[in-house]
């Protein structure tokens, strides 16, 4: 029934504003009612014409002076993905053909090589592309590269609330003050039971980088033996009540060293979205400042913030509010204060704010997460359009 509406609602649609990698629901009908929307649904589940080895065994032909260009010539069409061989004419043949991209693509992170091709296709075609953030540490850390590539690799940057005098590259024109499209407002307690999930933050492999987050490498040395001594306070009855949610990336050694020590716990793979574990828990604990933490506070589900690492990888712009957090015990870094914490309320039925932390929490939503409202979409939208239509005339 859902993909049939979308699809008498693109019918009628006058198509000039794509939304991709939008999760519909009922509080954002007004947005899906704008006859100027058109929603793309995303095969992320591309189908493969199969690995073609006459094609993979084919060397570059060029004159190779060296014993690295000798090395490129015989290797480079080996490792190219498949979308860029055996499926690119298959991809370009049934992509942007199925929609009219005129204006205006909205999208959030998206790695389907469909999407790709979607989008380069529609820059040819002088389509303006706005990206909409998809990550918790935007506007918050000193250095990040993925908002200085994307803020200068797109049209339009659309924050989840905050401006671009938060940014770390100053494009007025570019950064605009949005809302979460992907977030949904409130959570309704299912079934509480009793228990506390940590959610154990997702780092990259990267063997390289001056982003002022950790290295995977340092993971278990800062995060994961801070976190070993809390539990190590607790009772073996304590403990199981404690669920933690595993990274996607290096769960092994974590797995092996948390079982070690801790067979009273119970891990979770993370292989399903966080927010339905928000209707079940009586609190969430986060171990890094990543995009749950801020659809946990978008849609007032009760969590804390565990913090390890040093105030200064955070920008100037956000300290007010990393200390306001601190003074009111929405994050603890101090291990001593957590392990009296969890002691606390792995016993208590129940955990829920004071006066204090909701003040807190609603200055911080003012400054960093605007809520879903079709006004700024329509203000933004319309001004995009005007935008390309003028640029048309001239």
């Amino acid at each position: 029934i859902f993909f049939f509406l979308i699809k008498v609602k693109n019918f009628f649609s006058l198509k000039k504003i794509i939304l991709i990698g939008f999760n519909f629901n009922l509080e954002k009908i007004k947005l899906f009612l704008n006859i100027n929307t058109y929603y793309f649904m995303p095969k992320y589940k591309f189908i493969h014409s199969g690995l073609n080895k006459n094609i993979r065994k084919i060397n570059l032909d060029f004159n190779a002076k060296n014993e690295f260009e000798k090395f490129l010539s015989s290797n480079l069409i080996k490792f190219l993905p498949m979308s860029f061989l055996e499926d690119f004419k298959l991809i370009q043949k049934i992509n942007i053909r199925k929609t009219n991209a005129n204006a205006l693509i909205i999208f959030t992170e998206n790695d389907c090589e469909y999407i790709k091709f979607f989008l380069s296709e529609s820059i040819l075609r002088n389509c303006k592309i706005a990206q909409s953030q998809h990550g918790g540490a935007y506007g918050k850390l000193k250095y990040l590269d993925e908002e200085i590539n994307e803020i200068n690799l797109y049209d339009f940057f659309l924050t989840y609330g905050w401006n671009y005098k938060k940014a770390l590259i100053k494009e007025k024109k570019k950064i605009i003050s949005f809302f979460p499209l992907n977030f949904k407002k409130n959570i309704t307690l299912k079934r509480n039971n009793g228990k506390i999930l940590i959610v154990l933050d997702h780092l990259p492999n990267e063997f390289t980088s001056f982003r002022s987050i950790l290295l995977a490498e340092d993971y278990d040395e800062v995060i994961l033996n801070k976190l070993k001594k809390i539990l190590f306070s607790l009772s073996k009855e304590k403990l199981k009540n404690i669920d933690i949610r595993l990274p996607r990336i290096n769960s092994l050694n974590i797995i092996n060293s948390l079982k070690l020590h801790f067979p009273e716990l119970n891990l979770l793979p993370a292989n399903e979205s966080l927010h339905k574990s928000f209707s079940v828990y009586k609190l969430i604990v986060f171990t890094g400042f990543y995009t749950a933490i801020l659809e946990a506070i978008y849609s007032n589900t009760k969590m804390i913030f565990l913090e390890f690492e040093k105030k200064n990888k955070y920008r100037n712009s956000f300290i007010s509010t990393y200390n306001s957090l601190i003074d009111n015990g929405i994050i603890i870094k101090d291990i001593k204060k957590m392990k009296l914490f969890l002691s606390k309320y792995t016993t208590n039925k129940d955990f829920n704010y004071n006066h204090n932390q909701k003040n807190c929490l609603t200055k911080f939503k003012k400054f960093y997460l605007n809520d879903f409202n079709p006004q700024i979409f329509n203000k933004f939208s319309n001004f995009v359009l005007k935008k390309i239509e003028n640029e048309k005339n001239s």
